[in-house]
């Protein structure tokens, strides 16, 4: 009895992504990332399969939902982006992620966001390594009530320089995490417009110089 119970809830879960899907796919959200492709000189895929690299970082936010496969896929030699549906308590929750390398000299994997909001479920894998939560007493005072975590602990303030710490506090609708020399910023509960890419690409641009900078001096 229990096995069909869980049958039927996966099965539901299932369907809910796929009407969300296809809702994102009718509202020509395709067509519009596709010409935005063209004019950036990002190549468009409607569906890709996530590479090993992007899971073998074990974002926490990739945790979060089904990662075997993503739609909307756009690179270039210096960026990916796609749309990516968490499962929380209130249901699926897409958001475009976008993931840049960001080769940095500290040996750090670290998390931040004004609010947590990254859930745990019983359908989908959890991260392999949990992240600690940063003490507010060993954060920058102006992200005391930021939710940060890291691992090594005492690493992470170090990334925190006046220029980070001014980008976190002017994007604190985003949540960003750092791994394995890449840097993945996403938007929950939001899908990034064509016509906002070019915009958005640049501010992460800006965030990943900052850490670079900071390592490097």
């Amino acid at each position: 009895m229990h096995t069909i119970i869980a049958a039927v809830v996966v099965l539901t879960l299932f369907v809910s992504l796929l009407l969300w899907l296809l809702r994102f796919t009718a509202n020509g959200r395709a067509a519009q990332l596709a010409s935005a492709g063209d004019q950036l000189k990002l190549s468009y895929e409607p569906w890709r399969a996530l590479s090993h690299h992007i899971k073998q970082a074990d974002f926490q936010v990739m945790s979060t939902g089904e990662a075997r496969y993503v739609q909307h896929w756009l690179e270039n030699d210096t960026l990916v982006m796609f749309d990516f549906i968490s499962m929380n308590a209130h249901g699926p929750s897409p958001q475009t992620v976008i993931i840049v390398p960001c080769p940095l000299t500290l040996a750090v994997r670290f998390t931040a966001s004004q609010k947590p909001w990254i859930q745990a479920d019983c359908f989908t894998e959890q991260p392999k390594q949990s992240l600690v939560k940063t003490p507010a007493v060993d954060l920058p005072d102006a992200l005391h009530a930021w939710h940060i975590a890291g691992t090594p602990a005492h690493k992470i303030r170090v990334l925190f320089n006046k220029t980070v710490i001014h980008w976190l506090l002017t994007h604190p609708h985003l949540h960003i995490e750092w791994s394995t020399g890449m840097l993945l910023v996403c938007q929950p509960g939001y899908l990034i417009e064509a016509s906002e890419i070019e915009v958005v690409i640049a501010d992460i641009e800006q965030l990943k110089q900052a850490l670079i900078g900071q390592c490097a001096s």
